[in-house]
């Protein structure tokens, strides 16, 4: 390899470096997550305080478990158990989906969820 070679790989790399780092950091912790079930409101818990929450769907009971700020299903009585393996959720926006139950639990930014003027 010639040394440009080697300059222009060092320098794709920190730019990749630098991108996935901007990311991370412009992520915001969510204040809460919102638990909906076949499309309808289920529950509403804050992320700064550990919970547990035990939620009915079609297969059986799922469990939510909210602790240090992150928000993860602990168990699911589906029979694929995708959303068991998901990893912990604490941004705005993250989801953890469970498809056989219809139940979905998202973050999001704890403040009023009303439609901007944009939107209406």
């Amino acid at each position: 390899m010639k040394k440009k070679d080697i300059l222009l790989i060092l320098v794709v790399l920190a730019v990749g470096v630098f991108i996935i780092m901007s990311f991370r950091a412009f992520k915001e912790d969510g204040g809460q997550v919102v638990v909906s079930v076949a499309g309808e409101d289920y529950a509403t818990l804050p992320l700064n305080k550990d919970a547990q929450l035990e939620i009915t769907g079609k297969y059986g009971t799922n469990i939510l478990l909210i602790k240090d700020g992150t928000a993860r299903m602990e168990s699911a009585g589906c029979p694929d158990q995708i959303c068991v393996y998901h990893k912990a959720i604490q941004y705005n926006g993250d989801t953890i989906i469970c498809l056989p139950n219809q139940i979905i639990v998202q973050v999001v930014d704890g403040e009023d969820q009303t439609l901007d003027s944009v939107a209406q």
